[in-house]
């Protein structure tokens, strides 16, 4: 089982709360340095809410070279990599599949 902070739904918030926001911003006449000032204000405002909720149980993936167990690579471990990131690879996956969905 593994305890973090959900970092992927973070991303999401912050992505949703800064697509509605940066319109606003572009066209009131503020400069970039103060949109990304903003910006990153935003993120920082967003990050300091978030609590360790995030609460995952995955398989964990291992091989054993020459004596010493090893974590599977490539995609095997997946579910794990995930949720150690606090479903960071979902929400990009998602990001992939809504912008595909997008151009398509």
């Amino acid at each position: 089982e593994i305890t973090t902070y959900p970092v992927g739904e973070l991303l999401s918030n912050y992505m949703v709360q800064l697509f509605s926001k940066v319109f606003e911003w572009a066209f009131s006449g503020i400069t970039e340095e103060e949109i990304t000032a903003k910006s990153t204000t935003l993120f920082l405002d967003l990050a300091a809410e978030v609590e360790k909720t995030y609460v995952k149980t995955v398989p964990v993936y291992m091989v054993k070279k020459e004596g010493k167990w090893l974590i599977s690579g490539n995609t095997t471990n997946y579910e794990m990599m995930d949720a150690l990131t606090g479903g960071i690879l979902e929400f990009a996956k998602q990001l992939e599949e809504n912008t595909n969905e997008s151009n398509g």
